[in-house]
């Protein structure tokens, strides 16, 4: 049975934007939705969307947890040892068992693969005495085979992979190629959709991948989330990725732009679905529309996930209520 949970980004703009939003207001969202756990980026100094890093915060969070009855991941954003292990720490302090991690530039593919199964190999010790798995997402870096190159070469149970359902995308790799790639490895998932835009709409001189509220885009996720489960994966996150986009990156996972999940939206777009400058019309005195339009998203998403998962006979060890 499936453990859905509720990631941080969904709520990336009202975090920035709303003065009112912290992690007790995402964890109501996540409570009313139904969502079996949540997903936090929340690496020191800053602590991002855990509001707060002091001991008595974190305290106070992980009662909130408990309370709810929460799975709990938690996201790094490095393969850098120090920076996994403080990441490791914190995990056990809030009660979470899963890290989710990627590699960052600079590096081509080879280095940064290099790199990541050096790094992981020291972690991985550590993460088997606490008995936190590390994940390894396809962040718009490493194309499912790379990845996979990783995990072989670790071939380590403490170490698994997080699949992305849209990220590769970015390096025009297709959903199910990634997933061919990384099946034997997934721990968790990201389940999101995209659409993709053509270049000048949206602003830039590449094509670009557009988060569009979760059921409004190209992306199969039934079907992906039905492969997860036959697979054996129990746990996947929600994560709403409106208002977000990137230019294709390079060309490396060879699909043809313009088909299938790689077919353009044109224009005219209805921000609600196609918003390709949420950040500069939350900057210029639009933030409180695009933070009540990110809401919307969210409980779009919520409301098809649970139509299409209950059409699809997919269950979830906690029903989803939207």
């Amino acid at each position: 049975m499936l453990h859905m949970m509720l990631h941080t980004y969904t709520f990336k703009l009202n975090y920035l934007f709303n003065p009112k939003f912290d992690v007790f207001r995402f964890i109501d969202l996540a409570a009313e939705a139904g969502f079996s756990g949540v997903a936090l980026s929340g690496y020191a100094p800053q602590y991002l969307e855990l509001s707060g890093g002091s001991p008595a915060h974190l305290e106070r969070v992980r009662k909130r947890f408990e309370a709810d009855g929460f799975l709990v991941d938690l996201d790094n954003a490095s393969t850098e040892p120090e920076l996994l292990t403080g990441m490791i720490n914190l995990a056990e302090r809030l009660g979470a068992r899963v890290v989710r991690t990627f590699t960052r530039p600079p590096g081509t593919p080879a280095e940064r693969i290099a790199k990541a199964t050096r790094d992981l190999a020291r972690v991985a010790p550590l993460a088997e005495r606490a008995q936190i798995r590390i994940v390894l997402e396809n962040h718009e870096d490493l194309t499912g085979e790379e990845i996979a190159t990783v995990l072989r070469a670790l071939d380590n149970p403490w170490i698994g992979a997080v699949y992305d359902y849209g990220n590769s995308m970015a390096l025009l790799e297709e959903p199910m190629v990634c997933l061919d790639a990384l099946l034997p490895w997934i721990y968790t998932a990201h389940l999101k959709d995209h659409v993709m835009i053509p270049a000048g709409p949206n602003g830039m001189d590449k094509p670009s991948v557009l988060g569009v509220p979760i059921g409004q885009g190209n992306i199969p996720v039934v079907e992906i989330t039905q492969r997860l489960i036959a697979a054996g994966v129990e746990r996947a996150c929600f994560q709403s990725v409106w208002g977000y986009h990137i230019p294709v990156i390079d060309h490396r996972g060879g699909a043809a732009l313009d088909q299938g999940v790689f077919t353009y939206a044109h224009p005219p777009y209805d921000p609600a679905r196609c918003c390709v400058d949420a950040r500069a019309r939350a900057t210029s005195g639009g933030a409180a529309e695009i933070c009540r339009l990110e809401e919307q998203a969210y409980w779009s998403g919520v409301a098809w996930l649970k139509q299409a998962f209950d059409r699809a006979g997919i269950e979830l060890a906690r029903p989803l209520k939207g």
